[in-house]
C-alpha cells in the first residue's frame, strides 16, 4: 500500500484556506498514493475555539475531503473539530464538541471515531467530549488500520495490538517541538511492541497559541526501522510503500505477539475523569471564622459583667442551634443571634449603648476586607484553563456576594451556587442542571459535613483543606473513604498534574 504524509503548516482557523491545500495534495497524489494522512485537527489547529469553528460531521471539512478523496481515487485521515446537538431528559438542549479522526474511503463512505484521550494540559480536556473504549481498526485495502489521535500515543495499553488486530498504527497529531523527544520515541516503540507499522503525521509552523512544531512526520516498520521521515519544518508530502507481506513474515520468524497477555480494559481512571471542580469559600479561600471568633471575644467583654467566656459560648451555640432554621448562615445571622444572646445572658438589662456595640460587632464583620489564603488566586488561575470551576457555598447571599467580588476571584468561577445548606440532594441537583455525572465531579472544601460527607455519599470525589478553626456546626469525625487531604490550596495542582 502506498501512503502519503502531509506534513503541513496549518492557517490558523482558517478552514477554506486549508481544504484548499489539502485538494491540491490529493490531486497531486492521483494513481500515485492509496491512502493520505493529515494532521489532527486538520481544518483549523489544535486549540482553536471550539465554539468558533467546529463543524457538523457533513460540514465543509468532510464534504471537501469526500469530494477530493472520490475525485482521486484515494482514502484520506485526519481529524476535525466537530459538534454535536443533543436534548437531554430534562428537555434542555446544548452543543457538544469532539476531536473527531476520519477514515474517507475512495467511494465517499467515512468512519468516524473520537480521541479518547483528550490533553488535560491544554483547553481539549475542558471543552471536549471523550471517545469510547473501543478501538477504532478500519479495514482497507487487506490492510486493518489503527487509528489514533495525538496523546492517544501515550498509552500504549489501550494501543496495545491484540491477537494482531490491527497491521499498520496511524497517529494524526499537533505535537510541538518541545515535546518532540517523547513523540519519536512512543512511535517507534508502539511498532515495535506491536508488531506492526506505526505512522505519525504532525503539522509545522505556529499556532494561535505560540507553539511551534518541527513535524518529525515518520514511518516506522514492525521491528522499528525508520522507513522514512519528513524534513523539520518543512512542508512536505511523503509518500513511502508498505508491504503487508513482509509484515507477515516478520510476525511468522518472530512470533512473539503469541506471547501477550490477554486483559481487558475498564477505563480506570478515565472513568472518574474530572469535569467538573467545586469549590468551598469560607475556610477555604478565605479566612473567615477568625472573624466569628472575635466578635464572640468582643460579645464576651460585653457580657462579662454578668456570665464567663465558656458559659457564654455554650449559650450562644444553643441560640445559634435555635435560630438556624429561621435565619441559616452568615454574618447578618450570627448578629441576630449575638443580640438574642445578650438580651438573655443579661436579662434584658443591657444598656442600648452596650446592644449598639453588639450591632457594630456584626457591621465590623460585613465590612471585613477579603483576606485569601496563601496561593489561591495562583491556583485558581492555572486550574481554570484546564477545568471548568464552581463555587459552591452557604450563607447570606449579599454578604457572599460581596466577598466573592471583593475576592478578585469571580473571573475563575463557570458557576456560582449559593446555598442555604449543602446536602447530598443539593448537590445531585445542581450536577444535574449543569449535566455533570456524580462520578466525574471533585468537591474542595475545609468541612468533613458540608463539603466531604455528602458529595462522598453521591458517588463524587472530594478533597478536603485541613483547618483548625472549623465552625462548631461543621464538626464532623473524619470519614474513612476520603479522596485525599492538603494543607493548602496549590497542593491540589500537585494532585491534578498541573504544572
Amino acid at each position: 500500500m502506498r501512503i502519503s504524509l502531509a506534513q503541513v503548516d496549518i492557517v490558523w482557523e482558517n478552514a477554506p484556506a486549508n481544504l484548499k491545500k489539502y485538494k491540491e495534495m490529493a490531486a497531486s497524489l492521483k494513481g500515485k498514493s492509496d491512502l493520505l494522512v493529515l494532521p489532527e485537527m486538520c481544518a483549523n489547529g489544535f486549540g482553536s475555539e471550539a465554539t468558533k469553528v467546529a463543524q457538523y460531521n457533513d460540514g465543509l471539512t468532510i464534504s471537501t475531503l469526500r469530494a477530493a478523496a472520490m475525485e482521486n481515487d484515494l482514502a484520506i485521515v485526519g481529524s476535525f473539530i466537530a459538534k454535536e446537538d443533543v436534548t437531554h431528559e430534562d428537555g434542555q438542549s446544548e452543543t457538544l464538541y469532539f476531536n473527531r479522526g476520519f477514515f474517507i474511503y475512495p467511494d465517499g463512505k467515512t468512519i468516524f471515531f473520537d480521541k479518547r484521550h483528550l490533553f488535560r494540559v491544554g483547553v481539549e480536556g475542558k471543552d471536549y467530549q471523550a471517545g469510547s473504549l473501543e478501538p477504532c481498526i478500519v479495514r482497507y485495502k487487506d490492510w486493518n488500520i489503527r487509528l489514533i489521535i495525538c496523546y492517544d500515543l501515550r498509552f500504549p495499553v489501550w494501543c496495545r495490538n491484540v491477537q494482531q488486530g490491527y497491521d499498520l498504527l496511524i497517529c494524526v497529531a499537533n505535537w510541538p517541538e518541545c515535546r518532540i523527544q517523547s513523540w519519536n520515541n512512543m512511535l517507534e516503540a508502539r511498532a515495535t511492541e506491536n508488531q506492526a507499522y506505526a505512522c505519525g503525521v504532525n503539522r509545522i509552523g505556529n499556532d494561535g497559541l505560540d507553539l511551534h512544531y518541527n513535524g518529525a512526520s515518520a514511518v516506522y516498520s514492525a521491528i522499528g526501522e525508520e522507513l522514512g521521515r519528513c524534513h523539520d519544518n518543512e512542508e512536505e508530502v511523503l509518500t513511502l510503500h508498505l508491504d503487508l507481506d513482509r509484515l507477515r513474515h516478520q510476525r511468522e520468524k518472530f512470533p512473539a505477539w503469541k506471547d501477550a497477555d490477554i486483559f481487558e480494559i475498564s477505563g480506570g481512571p478515565a472513568d472518574r475523569e474530572i469535569q467538573l471542580i467545586g469549590f468551598d469559600a469560607d475556610d477555604t479561600l478565605w479566612l473567615n471564622s477568625v472573624y466569628f471568633i472575635r466578635a464572640e471575644k468582643a460579645l464576651a467583654e460585653i457580657l462579662s459583667p454578668y456570665i464567663d467566656a465558656d458559659n457564654l459560648h455554650r449559650r450562644l451555640v444553643a441560640i445559634e442551634a435555635k435560630n438556624m432554621p429561621w435565619y441559616g448562615y452568615g454574618v447578618m445571622a450570627y448578629t441576630l443571634s449575638l443580640m438574642e444572646t445578650a438580651l438573655q445572658v443579661s436579662e434584658h438589662r443591657l444598656s442600648a449603648e452596650d446592644m449598639e456595640r453588639i450591632l457594630n460587632i456584626g457591621q465590623k464583620m460585613l465590612a471585613q476586607e477579603v483576606q485569601l489564603y496563601a496561593g489561591v488566586k495562583e491556583t485558581l488561575a492555572k486550574l481554570s484553563k484546564h477545568y471548568p470551576l464552581i463555587l459552591i457555598t452557604k450563607g447570606d447571599m449579599l454578604d457572599q456576594e460581596r466577598k466573592l467580588k471583593n475576592s478578585g476571584l469571580q473571573p475563575y468561577f463557570d458557576h456560582i451556587e449559593i446555598v442555604t445548606e449543602k446536602h447530598p440532594e443539593q448537590y445531585k441537583e445542581i450536577l444535574s442542571r449543569l449535566h455533570v455525572s456524580p462520578e466525574h465531579f471533585l468537591m474542595v472544601g475545609n468541612s468533613y459535613k458540608s463539603d466531604i460527607i455528602p458529595v462522598l455519599e453521591i458517588g463524587a470525589q472530594a478533597i478536603h483543606t485541613k483547618d483548625d478553626s472549623v465552625w462548631e456546626w461543621e464538626k464532623r469525625d473524619c470519614p474513612d473513604n476520603f479522596f485525599h487531604e492538603i494543607e493548602q490550596l496549590p497542593e491540589l495542582l500537585d494532585l491534578l498534574g498541573i504544572k
